[in-house]
Formats: C-alpha cells, sequence, structure tokens
C-alpha cells in the first residue's frame, strides 16, 4: 500500500489532533527556514518533538551546505553528524536533491561526481530502507535540470527515485520543453516516492509548494498507477510569498486557518488516489 507524507505543518497537526486527517509520515525539514535551523541541537529537538506525533521522514542533509552533484560533497559531509539525526528521527529512509554542482561543470563532471556520491551514501547508509534522489530546480548547473542526465545518474547508480512535480515544471519551463515531454524522460520506473505541491507564475517566475492545481490529480493518479510508487508526500506551505499571489503563508509556531483549510483538502484528495 502506498504511504501518505506531509509536510510538517502545525496546522497538520491541530487536523491530526481533530481527527480530521490521516497520513504515515510528517516530512522534515519542511519549510525553508524555522526557528530549529539555529543550531545543531535545536534542530534535533524539533525532530525528536516531531516524532512524538508521527514517524518522521528525513529529507535533505541539514545543516551541510554541499550536495550530491558537487565534486566536494564528500570531503564536506560530515557522516557522523548526519548518521545521528537518522538515528534520532528514526527516518526509514533518505532522500537527497540531484544539485550542487559548480555552475560551469561540464556535462559528464555532473554525471561522474553525482553518480561517486551517491554510490558513497549508499555504501555508509546500507541500513535505511530506501534512499532517494530528487530532481531538483532553482538556479542550477544546467545538466542539473536535464532530465536525461538525472535518468543517467539514477540507472548508473542502481538508485531509487523521488519525483518533484513542481521541479519537473520548472525544469521543463527553464528548458523550453512541454512538460509532458520532460517528464517522459525522467527515470520513472524507478521511482519510489513523489513530492506532489501546486505552484503559479507570476513575470517569468514559478512560485512553488503552494495549492495543488486540480489537472495535477490525474498526472499524480497516472504515476502512481503505472510506476512503483511507495510513498506521496504533500510538500505544501509557503513561509513567504516571493511572488505576492496572496496564499496562505504559514508559521512553524502559528496556525494559518485557510492553510489549514488547503492542507486537509489536499491530504483527503491524494488519499482518494492512492488509497
Amino acid at each position: 500500500m502506498v504511504k501518505l507524507a506531509c509536510n510538517y505543518l502545525v496546522e497538520a497537526v491541530e487536523l491530526l489532533n481533530e481527527e480530521k486527517i490521516k497520513f504515515d509520515y510528517f516530512k522534515y525539514p519542511s519549510l525553508g527556514s524555522d526557528d530549529s535551523f539555529r543550531s545543531f541541537k535545536a534542530f534535533s529537538e524539533k525532530i525528536k518533538h516531531i516524532k512524538t506525533i508521527k514517524p518522521v521522514l528525513y529529507h535533505g542533509f541539514y545543516p551541510y551546505k554541499v550536495s550530491i552533484c558537487n565534486q566536494r560533497f564528500q570531503e564536506n559531509f560530515d557522516i557522523e553528524s548526519f548518521r545521528k539525526l537518522c538515528n534520532i528521527s528514526e527516518t526509514p529512509g533518505i532522500s537527497f536533491h540531484l544539485n550542487g554542482a559548480d555552475l560551469n561543470d561540464s556535462k559528464d563532471m555532473v554525471i561522474t561526481s553525482a553518480i561517486e556520491n551517491i554510490l558513497f551514501i549508499k555504501k555508509h547508509f546500507k541500513d535505511m530502507e530506501f534512499i532517494t534522489f530528487e530532481n531538483a530546480m532553482g538556479n542550477l548547473n544546467e545538466h542539473e535540470l536535464n532530465p536525461e542526465v538525472i535518468s543517467e545518474i539514477i540507472n548508473k547508480s542502481d538508485s531509487k527515485f523521488l519525483y518533484d512535480v513542481s521541479h519537473a515544471y520548472w525544469s521543463s519551463k527553464k528548458r523550453g520543453e512541454t512538460f509532458d515531454d520532460y517528464v517522459s524522460k525522467l527515470p520513472l520506473d524507478r521511482v519510489y516516492e513523489v513530492h506532489i505541491n501546486g505552484w503559479q507564475e507570476s513575470d517569468g517566475d514559478i512560485q512553488s509548494h503552494m495549492k495543488i492545481q486540480d489537472e495535477l490529480y490525474p498526472h499524480l493518479k497516472d504515476i502512481v498507477s503505472r510506476y512503483p510508487v511507495e510513498i506521496v508526500t504533500l510538500e505544501y506551505g509557503r513561509h513567504y510569498d516571493r511572488i505576492n499571489c496572496g496564499c496562505p503563508v504559514v508559521n512553524i509556531n502559528k496556525v494559518n486557518l485557510e492553510a489549514k483549510k488547503e492542507v486537509r483538502e489536499q491530504l483527503l484528495r491524494l488519499k482518494e488516489i492512492i488509497g
């Protein structure tokens, strides 16, 4: 059975307490930043607190800045500190973004660095149920947005894929491709988890982690029905409205009633899709 996860949000906690929703995991970190990011101890304590409410899916590798596609990843990665966070969270698996290359790195360099670093992670975290790698977005090395590069990295490293829907849309726009064409080139036969959220566009900018558009639900249903998806994660929650579109803004310490309504609606619709 496909599991359902949700960004850690106080709105979701309140809905759980009111028995208005059900899901399996809180994904954390969940927002771009919050009070727990001020120190390793604070971050650890936040994870301990979340774990008392729901099992935790640990995402990313806070507090480290160098990511999987970077040539210097291994020398900058503190294995033992990261392992402590994994143990504290009792996460069943870990996930990383396929980004971090220097802007001028060649295609071959991006692929080689990513594969070497993925094998490094897999070697040191064999006890995890799963390790997934996610298509990324942002002001990145152009090769990190190439779906064929992503597929080559995933396939050659024999890895599981984390498909992020909004990242795929952003990347398709950046590359001048249709969304469907872009997605068709991703390694969906290896997909383990899906991150889904909505977005809005303004003056060439795309703001994600917003309410899921209606047309994305059939897309998700198709992905779940055709590929080996084990987890679907609602990655909802804007802690600031960058494009001034009037979306609900969430805070790790205060409930936004409009956001709470949107969280409930989305989780119920996702639950219908995954069964």
